[in-house]
């Protein structure tokens, strides 16, 4: 049986598009002159971007890869595995997507369309298959508009207590926790340069510049 968007597998891995919200886009839009230039990504992956073992300019084993995601059993609930319909914007903030989360449940509406996090193992729009490195792991995510396929925050999540298992770019394996150092929460993302996000942004940012970002 082939299978359709209703009964697809879900799948609680997630693969690492950097510390931006905007290049996490999964359409045609490939201008590098505009800020939703979806294959080009701050992180290893991307809309159409392969990435080579050199492009990991910050260093193999300070460059995330892969992570975890939460799923949640339904779409368009309230709970972490779903993301909020606003809160990705250009312009926004981690603290922006934050507030759409309070007291363990979204505020506001969440995606709708095609189901949650996690949603369909094999689509690489980074709503169900990646992640970005701007709220710590086991945060909220937010869509720029509400559509799955445009930009937005998509955060590392587990259930494990405190944290997620992250692959790094020379294959080890390490446990981050979620408290780790997120940076300036209150800043909108950049295109180039450092990452403004602490450890956690600079870890997923492959060619940042960041001097000392480690985990150790």
């Amino acid at each position: 049986q082939t299978p359709t968007r209703a009964n697809m597998a879900i799948t609680n891995y997630s693969f690492c598009g950097g510390d931006a919200a905007t290049t996490m886009c999964s359409n045609n839009d490939e201008d590098p002159s505009n800020v939703r230039d979806c294959s080009n990504p701050r992180g290893l992956f991307g809309h159409y971007y392969f990435a080579k073992m050199g492009d990991m300019v910050d260093g193999t084993s300070n460059t995330i890869a892969m992570s975890e995601s939460q799923t949640a059993p339904t779409k368009g609930g309230n709970r972490l595995g779903n993301a909020a319909t606003t809160g990705g914007e250009v312009g926004a903030t981690p603290l922006t997507c934050r507030a759409t989360f309070v007291n363990g449940v979204y505020t506001v509406a969440t995606v709708q369309d095609d189901g949650n996090r996690g949603g369909r193992w094999s689509d690489g729009a980074a709503f169900f298959t990646r992640f970005n490195t701007m709220l710590p792991p086991n945060g909220p995510s937010c869509v720029e508009q509400g559509n799955h396929w445009l930009g937005g925050m998509y955060s590392a999540g587990s259930y494990h207590t405190g944290g997620v298992q992250a692959v790094f770019g020379d294959g080890s394996v390490h446990f981050i926790s979620q408290n780790i150092d997120a940076g300036n929460q209150a800043s909108p993302q950049v295109l180039g340069g450092p990452s403004p996000y602490g450890v956690w942004g600079a870890l997923g940012s492959k060619a940042g510049g960041e001097v000392g970002a480690s985990i150790e």
